[in-house]
Formats: C-alpha cells, sequence, structure tokens
C-alpha cells in the first residue's frame, strides 16, 4: 500500500485527497454583486475549466479535477497567499485574490506514515482545508453563450488615454432565487487597454399598460425593451497599482476580489469615485451630460465613459 499522501494526491487529483489538500478554489461566471447559491444552481453556472491558478509565494500549479470544479493546493504553506486566476484562452478576465492556507502539516505527515487520524478536532497542525468560490467576469470581445444584454465601451481620461482596470458599478435588475425582480448591482471592470463590458443578465422586456384614447376602452398592452438604467460609480486604479500593473509582474496590479469595495478606506488599489461624462455609441453629449444610460433587452449598447 503506497502510504506516500502526497505522491497518491497527485496521482489521483487534489479532490480524491481531501484529507491531505490545504486549499480549493472553484471559479464561476460573475454574474451580479447580490447573486446567491440558489440563484446560482437557477442559472446552472458550472465552474470554469482551463484556468491557471497559482499562489505568489508558491512554485504549485493548483490542479483541476472535473467531477468538482476544484482547483486543489497540496502545498501551500501556512499563512496569507495571494492567488492569481488567469484564463490562457482570453474567455475571462484576470483575477486574484488572498486566501489563508491552514496549517496542516502534522496531518499531511501522519498520512504519510500510513496513519489516518480520527474524527474530531485535533489542534495545531490539523485545521480542516481551506475552501473559496470566485467570480470571473467575461473578458471584452469574448461572447457569452446565452443571448443578454450588453453594456461595453471604453473607460478614457479626458485626454484620450485609456483607464486601465478601471471599476464600473451599474444599477440594473437583478432576479432573486424566490422569482422576484429587484435593484440590484452589476460590477465590472476595464481591461489593460480601458475596454470593458457589463452583462445584465436579468434585463427582461415587460408588458406595459398604456391608457386607451376612449376611458371606456380597456387599456393598451405594450412590450417594452427599452429601459433607463444608472452607472452609479466607477473608480480608477492608484498610481501605485498602475505601476505595478506595468511591472514584471503585472498580475501584482490586479485589485484583489472583494465584494464590497470601499475605495477611501486603508490598503484598497482605487481611487475616490471619479466624475465621468457619458458618450453614448462613442460620441460626446449634444447637450448636458446623462447620468443615466439606455439599455434594450438582449443587444449590445455603446456607452464610453470618460473621466473628468
Amino acid at each position: 500500500m503506497n502510504t506516500d499522501a502526497i505522491g497518491w494526491s497527485n496521482a489521483h487529483a487534489p479532490d480524491r485527497s481531501v484529507l491531505a489538500g490545504v486549499a480549493g478554489i472553484r471559479c464561476f461566471e460573475y454574474v451580479s454583486q447580490d447573486i446567491d447559491d440558489p440563484a446560482r444552481e437557477r442559472l446552472k453556472l458550472r465552474p470554469i475549466a482551463g484556468l491557471q491558478v497559482r499562489s505568489f509565494r508558491s512554485d504549485e500549479a493548483a490542479v483541476f479535477h472535473p467531477t468538482t470544479g476544484i482547483y486543489g493546493f497540496l502545498h501551500l504553506s501556512p499563512g496569507t497567499h495571494r492567488i492569481h486566476i488567469t484564463d490562457p484562452a482570453g474567455r475571462y478576465l484576470p483575477c486574484a485574490a488572498e486566501v489563508e492556507a491552514p496549517d496542516r502539516g502534522k496531518l499531511v505527515a501522519a498520512l504519510e506514515r500510513g496513519v489516518v487520524p480520527g474524527p474530531g478536532p485535533l489542534g495545531a497542525g490539523y485545521a480542516p482545508p481551506l475552501y473559496r468560490d470566485l467570480a470571473l467576469r467575461i473578458a471584452p470581445g469574448f461572447q457569452s453563450p446565452a443571448p443578454l444584454t450588453l453594456v461595453w465601451g471604453q473607460v478614457r481620461a479626458a485626454d484620450g488615454t485609456p483607464v486601465a482596470l478601471a471599476r464600473l458599478q451599474f444599477r440594473t435588475k437583478i432576479r432573486r432565487s424566490d422569482g422576484q425582480r429587484v435593484n440590484g448591482r452589476v460590477i465590472t471592470h476595464a481591461d489593460e487597454r480601458g475596454a470593458y463590458q457589463a452583462w445584465l443578465p436579468d434585463e427582461k422586456a415587460v408588458f406595459e399598460l398604456t391608457p386607451a384614447a376612449d376611458e371606456n376602452d380597456p387599456d393598451i398592452p405594450t412590450l417594452q425593451t427599452r429601459f433607463v438604467r444608472k452607472l452609479e460609480r466607477v473608480n480608477a486604479l492608484k498610481p501605485e497599482a498602475l505601476a505595478a500593473l506595468r511591472s514584471d509582474v503585472p498580475m501584482r496590479g490586479v485589485p484583489l476580489a472583494r465584494h464590497v469595495i470601499a475605495p477611501a478606506s486603508a490598503g484598497t488599489t482605487y481611487e475616490f469615485s471619479a466624475n465621468f461624462l457619458l458618450w453614448k455609441d462613442g460620441l460626446p453629449p449634444p447637450g448636458p451630460n446623462p447620468d443615466e444610460i439606455e439599455i434594450e433587452v438582449n443587444a449590445r449598447r455603446r456607452w464610453d465613459v470618460v473621466l473628468v
């Protein structure tokens, strides 16, 4: 019997050896800030394969197993790791996350001696493995397989320079797991060329009643496919993050994945929310700058963002 747990795990993929694994990462396609687990099941999201998942503190590349969708690490040392996810196929924007790898050294050593620890807490060195789910944004120019409402464009400075990795927050309609459509948020990021695209998955055509000309006649149902939504906030990277993005290791400049980002807080990579102009179809507005955007269900609409 092979008692080398690490060798056995490498031969059988990390999800088959949860006893020896240190960390497992699953990556899903981003939907919205407000998505919940039942809604993920409704959308039938599946873990994304074909990614490269690595830590800056380790030479180990996480191994993907298609049965569970887990990218598993077996050798991460205990402590904080900055995990980077990239897609060689260019389908998704790069993603970075900070995780705390547990100390499982004594457990692995016991397994390598052929000893299987009993159930229950065993103290230091026997911590449970870490599991983390991350959401990846579809890269600009890559088509989603579903017909979804899309807002796209470029984020530029006032002098026309593209703004890399800007963060954009849209107010849109989302559908909860109970089927109710409520106000929600979709957050996306520009790529290194300032190009962005925001998929609004729950924008649907609805019937609205128009009053008839004669008050004795019934109201007329009209199918509405165009709606006004809002770009609530745009945040640009701070100079030090931009410098890291242009360094020999550009992934160091990729912002950490967080559900809530407060640009004013310490340690963040973003500036305060910037003032901006919205250019419909790439053209400056003829009158006062709009603070809202017009979208069309299952169609692509261009709205460039110019920081001022």
